[in-house]
């Protein structure tokens, strides 16, 4: 279980990057000459888990990737509801983890 919650509170990382990455996107609508950026969740779950485990990611790619495409607000929001509901989902699980665990400690005490 204990690797599912490392999962999870890598997840939670990538949605808190995907938020900023998303926000600047949309502080930057009006810019003609901004390129859309994106986080890559393959390539950031892979750095995270190899960080986990002491690994040097010297050699591994960069999540945040540039788009060779402008931004529109639209996009953006639909990215930002979706990247909250996924944050959302996945910090109920983590915290239900730890009250479960709680819960066991504390019926053993």
């Amino acid at each position: 279980m204990s690797n599912n919650i490392d999962l999870l509170q890598s997840f939670l990382n990538y949605c808190a990057d995907k938020g900023k990455v998303i926000n600047q996107n949309i502080a930057n609508t009006n810019n003609p000459n901004y390129k859309r950026h994106d986080v890559d969740f393959k390539a950031y779950l892979s750095n995270e888990l190899n960080e986990s485990k002491g690994l040097n990611t010297a050699n591994q790619n960069d999540p945040v990737i540039v788009e060779d495409k402008n931004v529109t607000i639209e996009e953006e929001m639909a990215e930002l509801a979706k990247n909250t509901i996924n944050f959302k989902f996945a910090s109920k699980r983590v915290s239900s983890y730890y009250k479960n665990l709680q819960s066991v400690i504390k019926s053993r005490g």
